[in-house]
């Protein structure tokens, strides 16, 4: 199923975006809230989770045994590497960035997983991933202003994940009504 597909899927569903989710979704950091940090430590951290993200979204096209959880997994790796490379493009330097300690953690999880397990541990890692994501790019675009350079990339991915949320919800779903019909 292609990504149009998708979210014509989850529209008919009538599965609501979740539009309140706000930078209360990130944790505290260790140098504060998100609140606090500067552009370019937001930017950073984007960087990391994008990271995140991809690595755990190529581990899932491998892993996944749902379809529309490796459909999802797929359409999400190669969106992070767009991502990435519109960043580099920009000028930033998310090569530079490393893999925060609890998505490495989330990762060795996954990799330990298998079956409906590893399906339902990425959709849910990925949906907490995408609020954190949404939550560090709310807060870039209103620490840049919508029409500075820095606003471009968060312009972008904030309805782009809203709807990743919208879609992870239902796959969510998908995924917890076809475990209980096999019970």
């Amino acid at each position: 199923m292609h990504r149009r597909a998708m979210i014509l899927t989850v529209a008919a569903a009538g599965i609501a975006v979740p539009l309140g989710i706000h930078r209360a979704a990130w944790a505290q950091t260790a140098s504060g809230s998100v609140a606090d940090m500067d552009e370019d430590d937001i930017k950073m951290m984007i960087a990391a989770n994008s990271l995140a993200s991809l690595q755990s979204s190529q581990m899932a096209v491998q892993q996944a045994n749902d379809p529309l959880v490796k459909e999802f997994a797929r359409l999400e790796a190669e969106e992070q590497q767009n991502t990435m490379a519109a960043m580099k493009a920009m000028g930033e330097s998310p090569s530079e960035a490393t893999v925060p300690d609890d998505k490495k953690a989330a990762m060795q999880r996954l990799q330990s997983a298998q079956g409906a397990e590893f399906d339902e541990l990425f959709v849910n890692t990925q949906t907490t991933a995408h609020q954190e994501l949404l939550a560090l790019h709310q807060n870039l675009l209103e620490k840049a202003g919508n029409e500075s350079r820095e606003s471009v990339i968060p312009l972008l991915s904030v309805p782009a994940i809203k709807s990743h949320i919208a879609m992870l919800q239902l796959i969510n779903q998908n995924i917890g009504s076809s475990t209980a019909s096999s019970r």
